[in-house]
């Protein structure tokens, strides 16, 4: 008998991307750090029951199409996230880039190699900036000590360049400092760079570092959407994150308003990977609570698995998950500093498409209109705000965002209409507790490719190009 060792779970290896052309396979884009992976290769078997003089009723099973189906939890690292949002709702991502500096720029064309940029305006020495933002010959680079050549023209000293970068090549500055002390609870900040409004921005380093978001610019301030939950000092760090944003897709009808498809690639041990191509993500359900990692459920369905070329080499990235206690939340634009635990529950009903197309594969994996539940529990207050609400039928706006605190990157998701369609009073523990389930109104505000949509997901990370 031949021995052969058993295969460890903890070997699993998932990678994702994005498919060009539905149902081509491509090579992973990301690697994905899962959980509990459920693969099932679903074949149907047509019986043959005809009648043959015997006292059987089966005399065969042949066999009929096929789709494999795949699913498993993750923390929502949020340098990845975003796939799957464009895989679910449907929307190209709609990028606001770090703002490139409106005056600065090269001024003479830096080869690859040198290890100097000429650019119009001085930039200090030690700071971080990008040269060519976005573009295929985008890098980072550190300031070493400017030294003026002429007017209009610095020599900034920096390592040896990956890219040559042409005259009028853009520079962008992530990196900004407070203009001022920023106090705990303060709602406005002194910036000495612009801000605008949806400016998601990193304050600080290590224990107290928070990410805010701008509502507001002002003078030389900026206001934030939650007041601040550490103080910071004066000239503090802050940096920019470039921010993706997705909504249901319904501009695209000669596609049938279809999210793009996806390329699984996954490994459990054996031989050979196996790579499921065309793969629909049929639901994601995403929830939190304030003492756990945020965690968030997918369900995919897809063609039969294949071998792919070769051997793909995994490199998964360093971004840590979000904790559960950095949610911040606000209901009709009131800050819930109370909240227990959240889920959103977003699902696509992805049905599987029989046609007859000379192979054992579905015609399609069709994904059908979006579906939102979405509950929260919160504790009960003494004016029971919340129970009161569902009583009166109001309408709401519902915000939630949570950030990592090595990145600062954040996830934020966002209705501009909802209901409250079920609430009550639970004294089962030793407290009050009201949970709450939200009907989540699709509108043209949370809307970014046409029609409405119920839903606006917000990422802000250091990914400074579209998924």
């Amino acid at each position: 008998m031949t021995f052969f060792s058993a295969i460890p779970v903890p070997e699993t290896q998932v990678g994702i991307a994005l498919e060009t052309e539905r149902g081509t396979p491509v090579e992973p884009a990301f690697w994905t750090p899962i959980m509990g992976p459920k693969y099932k290769p679903d074949l149907k078997l047509l019986p043959d029951e005809g009648l043959r003089g015997s006292m059987v009723h089966l005399y065969d099973e042949i066999p009929g199409l096929r789709f494999d189906s795949y699913g498993w939890d993750a923390y929502p690292y949020l340098d990845t996230f975003p796939v799957f949002l464009r895989a679910l709702l449907g929307s190209k991502d709609n990028l606001t880039p770090v703002a490139v500096s409106a005056t600065n720029e090269v001024v003479v064309e830096a080869k690859a190699g040198d290890k100097k940029v000429l650019v119009k305006e001085e930039i200090a020495e030690g700071t971080v900036f990008v040269l060519d933002e976005g573009t295929a010959t985008e890098e980072t680079c550190v300031a070493g000590k400017p030294k003026k050549e002429k007017v209009g023209e610095w020599e900034i000293p920096v390592t040896a360049l990956k890219f040559t970068h042409l005259v009028k090549g853009t520079i962008t500055l992530p990196f900004s400092e407070l203009g001022a002390e920023a106090k705990a609870g303060a709602k406005e900040i002194a910036t000495v760079e612009k801000y605008v409004k949806g400016d998601y921005l990193v304050i600080g380093v290590g224990a107290g570092q928070e990410t805010v978001l701008v509502t507001e610019e002002k003078a030389g301030k900026v206001v934030l959407a939650y007041p601040l939950a550490f103080t910071h000092a004066n000239k503090a760090p802050i940096l920019s994150l470039t921010v993706h944003q997705f909504s249901l897709l319904n501009n695209e009808p000669a596609e049938g308003n279809q999210p793009v498809s996806c390329t699984i690639t996954d490994y459990a041990g054996e031989t050979n990977w196996r790579q499921l191509a065309a793969a629909q993500l049929d639901s994601i359900t995403l929830s939190g609570a304030a003492d756990a990692l945020p965690k968030a459920v997918l369900n995919w369905f897809a063609n039969a698995a294949a071998p792919p070329a070769g051997a793909p080499e995994a490199t998964y990235s360093t971004a840590e998950a979000p904790p559960g206690w950095t949610v911040q939340a606000s209901i009709g634009g009131t800050q819930i500093g109370y909240l227990v635990n959240w889920e959103f529950a977003l699902k696509r009903g992805v049905k599987n498409i029989p046609a007859i197309t000379g192979t054992q594969a579905y015609y399609q994996h069709f994904a059908g209109a979006l579906d939102i539940t979405s509950k929260i529990v919160v504790l009960e207050d003494p004016a029971a705000t919340w129970l009161t609400a569902y009583e009166n039928g109001e309408q709401v706006s519902i915000d939630l965002t949570l950030s990592d605190v090595e990145s600062g990157f954040a996830l934020n998701l966002h209705s501009s209409r909802a209901k409250f369609v079920s609430g009550d009073l639970d004294r089962s523990k030793e407290w009050v507790e009201v949970p709450l389930e939200i009907q989540t109104i699709p509108s043209e505000a949370d809307a970014l490719a046409g029609g409405v949509s119920p839903i606006i997901v917000t990422v802000a990370n250091a990914n400074t190009k579209a998924y």
